[in-house]
């Protein structure tokens, strides 16, 4: 999702006809899926949505290794969307697939229609890949990344604790909560833009860095250098999944997640409490609106934590409280 001041945003309202044109396929992998790519489009929510509430735009990059079968089904539900097929280098001979943003229930449709494409073409994906949300975060002030590095630093504990080991030793999602409120935390210095940009690239002063697509601190967990690049916040930390309702409940999340500090002040967010595990865990159910997501978080935390007990339910904080 781009910047506004560099981008136009076309949006419309439906989802797309299967009656659009096959996609310029630039080349071919071993198995059949091509690589191509799409102008940036837009999907807007439906009037009515039924799982996805937030009205962000969402979209995740969908590491994949394999396929097992050859055959055109992943290509024509990406191209329907929009979407676009690139490789990467971090995972070998696989792909990535880019969906194109989109809000509401057109995000849950999107996801399972290009799952299920890859379930037909048997794609896999294993522990070198790696599934990334980028969550429109344009209308986000200096001082709502504030409040994000904030709560994210609460909820690390629990973010990392819901995902595969695998992940908590990748140096493409290194753990940055710490270092987002060390940065927050400095007296060195009031301005504001100098603790985000110390916490985001290690320096108060980072030259053009925000403008390089590929500088090494997108590789933080929560990627910030994103939000100053294109105005999306991305998260790295899930694991790779060709399974729609893993993509689409940890994309849900997210926005979740975004609105709650957008409606929220940093007095209400820095009171919150979580100084363990299973404090960071509380947090997140309660932050959390969709009861799917919840159950889904709860099943996630028993599986991934040894020891697993209920969860410590913070104080809760009214959801209509306006930001700052």
């Amino acid at each position: 999702m781009p910047r506004a001041r560099r981008h136009s945003v076309s949006s419309i309202n439906s989802v797309p006809q299967s009656t659009q044109t096959a996609p310029v396929v630039q080349r071919y992998t071993g198995n059949g899926v091509g690589y191509f790519s799409n102008p940036l489009r837009f999907w807007d929510a439906p009037e009515s949505n039924r799982f996805n509430t937030s009205k962000r735009y969402l979209a995740v990059e969908i590491e994949v290794a394999r396929t097992e079968t050859q055959g055109d089904h992943v290509n024509t539900a990406v191209h329907k969307w929009s979407g676009s097929i690139v490789p990467d280098a971090s995972i070998g001979s696989g792909f990535e697939i880019n969906t194109s943003p989109a809000a509401g229930d057109a995000f849950v449709k999107q996801v399972k229609d290009i799952c299920q494409a890859l379930d037909t073409q048997g794609g896999k994906a294993t522990n070198a890949c790696g599934l990334h949300v980028h969550i429109d975060a344009r209308d986000f002030t200096e001082n709502d990344i504030a409040k994000l590095m904030t709560l994210y630093a609460k909820l690390e504990p629990a973010l990392w604790a819901i995902v595969k080991r695998t992940r908590r030793n990748s140096r493409y999602c290194q753990q940055c909560g710490p270092r987002y409120k060390q940065a927050l935390d400095l007296q060195t210095t009031p301005n504001l833009t100098h603790k985000i940009n110390q916490a985001i690239y290690g320096t108060m002063r980072p030259g053009n860095r925000s403008a390089a697509k590929y500088d090494t601190a997108r590789y933080a967990a929560l990627n910030l250098h994103s939000w100053k690049f294109r105005g999306t916040v991305e998260c790295r930390l899930f694991a790779g999944t060709v399974m729609a309702h893993r993509i689409v409940n940890w994309g849900v999340l997210w926005a979740e997640i975004l609105d709650f500090v957008k409606a929220h002040t940093m007095a209400q967010i820095q009171a919150l409490q979580a100084e363990v595990v299973l404090e960071s865990l509380g947090l997140l159910k309660m932050i959390v609106k969709n009861p799917t997501i919840i159950r889904w978080i709860e099943a996630r935390a028993k599986k991934c934590i040894a020891g697993y007990r209920d969860m410590v339910q913070p104080a809760a904080i009214e959801h209509t409280a306006e930001a700052n």
